[in-house]
């Protein structure tokens, strides 16, 4: 078992000893390259109006889970990105926008 599953599993033991019912919300893979990244820094939206339409439910459930498909990059890393099609890659920026909903 990885740490962030240990974690996981004790966040859900602690959760459920103090209801009878607990909810989970399983979310596929999350992005805040390509489309997101573009419209936020061409200041169309900020990165915490990405979950706008879906904040009830995260916050409706006890726990949420998510797949985070791209990786938080700073500029500097740039230099070292390797010719692929899809580079998936996040501002540091967009970690806030994880945390603003909760």
């Amino acid at each position: 078992m990885n740490f962030v599953t240990y974690i996981q599993v004790l966040l859900f033991l602690e959760v459920a000893a103090q209801k009878e019912q607990v909810t989970l919300l399983f979310v596929g893979d999350i992005s805040f390259s390509g489309p997101v990244k573009y419209y936020v820094e061409h200041n169309y939206h900020s990165y915490n109006d990405t979950f706008s339409d879906v904040a009830p439910f995260i916050r409706e459930a006890d726990i949420s889970i998510a797949n985070l498909e791209s990786p938080f990059v700073n500029k500097d890393m740039h230099r070292y990105k390797v010719a692929k099609v899809v580079n998936l890659d996040s501002s540091p920026e967009a970690v806030s926008a994880l945390r603003y909903y909760c």
